[in-house]
This record gives C-alpha cells, structure tokens and sequence, in this order.
C-alpha cells in the first residue's frame, strides 16, 4: 500500500465505532498530534480530543521498538484475540448463505509506516557491531528482506484470526537498466514501468490484497 496512510486509516472509523488504531511509525515522522489532527477535519473527534485517551490509538515508533520487537507483539496480540474465550463480535451488513448477518471481531487498523524503513533485530545487531563500508555489513540487505519476508507470510494468516487490517506504506523509486533495449519490467499495472517498491521483498507485491 502506498498513499496517505493516516487517512486511509481514520477514514475506515466511522464505520465500525469499535474500531481502533495501532500505528507504528518507523520513519519517526508521524505524532499523535498529526493522527488526532486527521481524525478531528474528518469529524471522527471533537477539536482537542486524544485518540489515545479515548482508547483508540495506540502509537508507537522505532525509537521504543524495534521492527523485530513490533512483530512479535503484533503476532502474539493476533493469538490473543483468536484464542479468548469471551470474542464480542459485531454484526456486518453482509450475509452468509443461510441470510445471516456475518459477524466479525471488532476491527483493528494497524498502520506501519513505512516498511520500507522497518528494522529489524538481526540487522540492527549487525549495525551496532559494524561500521559504514564494513565488509560485515555486506549481508545486510540480505537479511533485511529475509526478515521481512518471513513477516509477510505470516501476516495474512494472523489477521485473518485476529480481525487485524494491516496497512503497510512503501518507498518507490526508479529501476534502472543497463541494457537500453531491455527496459525494467512493469511490476504493477499502475505503477510506472520505471518505478519500483524500496527496501522490500518480493512478497510485498505478491501478499497484498489491495495496493
């Protein structure tokens, strides 16, 4: 997903009520002010109002976890959710075959913005022990979408059972071709033939249901 992830995320609110929001902010770019600020022009909030207080929000950004650290309590809250005994699930205008309401678990929008940007433990570790240029740090990229990878073939599964709607923002940048007559192939229908995502795998493309 690319685009102005703060308004995709408060424009799904006023349709479930119970929906909260878990943004992680790996760029350290966003704040809350910006989120409440958002939410109060889209007539969500009242001017002045705290998503966070109202117990709609929750923030966090790399300065307090890690990619690695974010990961695990986004998998283990899914768990969580999946395994309670006590769900309290809302009823959708949708219907089943039967012609009952489907119900689903209050909905969480979590926000990562970007991944592009998101680090995780074993290349952080790798960071702190080397320098720029180090031959140590060869690997790195390697293992940045290896870690990343790993996150995105989870995730489908784990939404899925913890009624979580993951919206994960993306850098894109120019490919290049050294040959001239072989230009870079189109990744995506609307995305330019020259364009490309940054920074992640393959399956960033390939997982997603919207982008």
């Amino acid at each position: 997903y690319t685009g102005e992830d703060t308004l995709s995320l408060h424009d799904a609110l006023p349709i479930y009520p119970e929906a909260r929001i878990w943004f992680y902010d790996t760029e350290l770019t966003a704040s809350r002010a910006r989120l409440n600020h958002v939410a109060s022009q889209m007539g969500f909030i009242n001017p002045g109002e705290d998503l966070a207080d109202l117990g709609k929000l929750l923030y966090s950004d790399r300065q307090v976890l890690s990619g690695t650290s974010w990961f695990d309590q986004f998998r283990g809250y899914c768990q969580e959710r999946a395994g309670s005994a006590d769900k309290e699930y809302l009823e959708t205008p949708f219907v089943d075959k039967q012609g009952r309401p489907v119900k689903i678990l209050p909905p969480i929008l979590c926000g990562v913005d970007s991944f592009s940007t998101l680090s995780t433990d074993s290349v952080l570790k790798v960071q702190e022990k080397a320098t720029a240029g180090s031959s140590d740090r060869n690997m790195e990229a390697m293992r940045d979408a290896s870690a990343k990878t790993q996150m995105l073939v989870e995730m489908p599964e784990l939404c899925a059972k913890g009624g979580m709607y993951l919206f994960l923002t993306a850098h894109i940048g120019d490919q290049h071709s050294l040959d001239p007559y072989s230009p870079p192939a189109k990744q995506l229908a609307f995305l330019k033939q020259n364009s490309k995502f940054k920074n992640v795998p393959e399956k960033f493309r390939f997982m997603p249901s919207n982008v």
